[in-house]
């Protein structure tokens, strides 16, 4: 019997893939505890349906995170922190901060499905601009200029 899988299933594949399962299987265990559903001629076409609607929003989202990176490279993200009267810096710049000042710049659909995560060693604790590097997860990677500077 040819069924498609709601959910990953053990032994037998992942969600959404059209399956042959055994009459028995499917009937008494499968189908009972909503694990699968029969593949009939309508399911599949609304399957096929999903698979290419995530594949175009897939798409949608790698574009506009590519154009972001982009974007966001020209891009100054400035920080204001204390200084003393030697010019030693009492504040830093985080990588919680970064990832924050890049969510903000972000669209709705890129906010639901981007992963910011910030390459950085340690705490920027000195003045000036520095070149950071950023993923954006999809395997779509940048570099921005985070600047920090005195406070007046």
């Amino acid at each position: 019997m040819k069924v498609i899988l709601l959910q990953d299933i053990k032994g037998i594949g992942k969600k959404g893939e059209v399956k042959n399962v055994s009459d028995g299987h499917a009937k008494n265990m499968l189908i009972p505890k909503g694990l699968v559903k029969i593949a009939t001629g309508h399911e599949t076409h609304i399957l096929q349906v999903q698979k290419e609607s995530k594949a175009k929003q897939q798409q949608t989202l790698e574009a506009e995170l590519h154009a972001l990176a982009k974007t966001l490279a020209d891009d100054a993200f400035i920080f204001i922190t204390k200084v003393g009267k030697n010019g030693e810096v009492f504040g830093s710049v985080t990588k919680h901060e970064i990832e924050e000042a890049v969510k903000a710049k972000l669209s709705p659909l890129a906010k639901a499905h981007a992963v910011i995560k910030v390459d950085l060693e340690k705490q920027i604790k000195t003045l000036g601009a520095h070149a950071i590097k950023i993923s954006f997860g999809h395997s779509i990677n940048g570099t921005i200029t985070v600047t920090l500077n005195p406070e007046k």
